[in-house]
């Protein structure tokens, strides 16, 4: 009798767990400590505490392709591959949100971060990021991020935490 109370607990759970997941139960990921809630910030606006003080409340835009990117006022991130490899425009169309996407020295897995501000200050293999693409919620790409930066010269880094945008599609 013990056994069975034990085994309908267990197939209650189970039902409970595929329900979940049928009913549109958000997926939540790991993607650098980031928080898989949307952020509440401004249509086409991306925001961020920078490392040096300066303010970073900047237009925002993205678009999708082989060089997918967010553009944050002079901060451009490549997202055209998740961790995985997948591309993101596929993923974006398949709904497959939230989406991670690791930035360093750019590859078929990381993205890159590109500051344009005087000399170029760009992620590379030892400063990172990520960038989570939490929703596309019409032409609004959603999401959060932070980055490392390094000067060309390596004498300067800069950080972006806190990062948030509600990115228009360009």
């Amino acid at each position: 009798m013990h056994t069975r109370i034990v085994s309908l607990a267990s197939i209650v759970a189970a039902v409970v767990v595929v329900v979940a997941y049928a009913s549109g139960c958000p997926k939540v990921v790991d993607c650098g400590g980031l928080s898989n809630d949307p952020p509440t910030v401004d249509d086409g606006k991306g925001t961020a505490t920078r490392s040096d003080g300066d303010a970073f409340n900047e237009q925002a835009s993205w678009a999708p392709g082989t060089s997918a990117s967010i553009d944050i006022g002079l901060l451009d991130m490549i997202i055209a591959k998740d961790e995985t490899g997948s591309d993101f425009d596929t993923l974006t169309s398949d709904g497959a949100f939230p989406i991670c996407i690791p930035l360093g020295e750019q590859s078929g897995t990381t993205g890159k971060a590109n500051l344009l501000e005087g000399n170029s200050i760009v992620s590379d293999a030892t400063h990172t990021g990520n960038v989570l693409v939490i929703a596309l919620d019409g032409n609004f790409l959603v999401g959060r991020f932070n980055a490392e930066l390094v000067s060309s010269d390596g004498a300067s880094t800069i950080e972006f935490t806190d990062g948030a945008f509600k990115a228009t599609r360009r």
